[in-house]
């Protein structure tokens, strides 16, 4: 009786065996590997391309408000020097600015004019806590996003009391991946003489 016992325990346990070893093939395994990667592939993908989307419209955003900043400062600078003398003429901006100019708060608390500025130098924006400044007096970075403003100021044809203001503020784009990477946008506001 023992023996037949234990024929019946060992062929009970070889069932169990054989129900449980059911188990994945190599090629369920390797499937299964490759779908989960490809999801995960997928997800990094879109999460890198909205992360950049979402820096990139900051960078606009920012470089709209630095242009709008220039245009309000040229705007400042007319005002104040139409109260301090009133034969101002607003044909004196396009001669105080040249052919390109950065517009700057000085140290005084007045806008200024750097008058024929070099692009690259004078005309780069930097972060200074929590104010973006021209770096008239050096003392830029390289670092992103490097903005670079300038001013344009011209007279409008057959108007001598009228001047165009054109803001352009550049910046490297990292969604740009030419060699040529610099956005940039233009804003430009027409300005007149005060009533006489």
């Amino acid at each position: 009786m023992n023996n037949q016992f234990k024929k019946t325990t060992q062929e009970i346990i070889k069932s169990i065996k054989k129900k449980n070893s059911k188990g994945f093939t190599l090629i369920e395994v390797v499937l299964t590997t490759m779908v989960v990667s490809l999801v995960f592939i997928a997800l990094y993908s879109l999460i890198s391309i909205s992360y950049k989307g979402y820096v990139e419209s900051r960078y606009e955003v920012i470089a709209a408000g630095l242009a709008q900043e220039s245009i309000e400062m040229v705007r400042n600078y007319r005002d104040e020097a139409f109260l301090n003398n009133s034969n101002y003429a607003i044909l004196n901006l396009v001669n105080e600015c040249g052919t390109q100019c950065a517009v700057y708060v000085g140290i005084d608390g007045g806008v200024k004019f750097k008058k024929d500025i070099n692009i690259h130098n004078e005309g780069k924006v930097l972060i200074s806590g929590t104010v973006y400044t021209n770096c008239i007096n050096g003392g830029c970075s390289n670092s992103e996003p490097n903005f670079e403003r300038v001013v344009k100021i011209s007279p409008i044809a057959g108007d001598n009391r009228v001047v165009s203001v054109q803001v352009t503020v550049s910046w490297n784009s990292f969604l740009l991946s030419t060699s040529n990477s610099r956005k940039e946008i233009v804003v430009e506001s027409i300005l007149s003489e005060w009533l006489k």
